[in-house]
């Protein structure tokens, strides 16, 4: 999915502008150039999946802590737990809010 120097294999925009599907009509014809130009859609979804990211990882240090000390330390466990939940949910509010203000413009 990338094109070389020497132009071999194809770009994002040529797939995506290549495919229609049933329903979509031009299907994502236009969409790289949104995508590429607007600020609020890649801080939407480069938010959106920051916050994802953090939640998974307050579950993997949950699931499997790193150092064998915050296995046994409950507290300082649930507050790391703690705070990587409550700032992957700012990041995703954060994500749908420019996402609306992307929709809106």
């Amino acid at each position: 999915m990338y094109k070389t120097n020497w132009f071999l294999g194809h770009s994002i925009k040529t797939i995506l502008e290549a495919h229609k599907g049933p329903f979509t009509g031009e299907g994502h014809k236009g969409l790289y150039e949104i995508l590429t130009t607007s600020w609020h859609a890649q801080l939407a979804i480069n938010l959106a999946l920051f916050g994802s990211l953090s939640i998974i990882v307050a579950h993997h240090m949950y699931a499997m802590p790193p150092y064998p000390y915050i296995a046994i330390d409950y507290p300082t466990q649930l507050s790391l737990f703690t705070h990587h939940v409550w700032i992957g949910g700012f990041c995703i509010v954060g994500g749908a809010a420019h996402g609306a203000i992307f929709f809106v413009r």
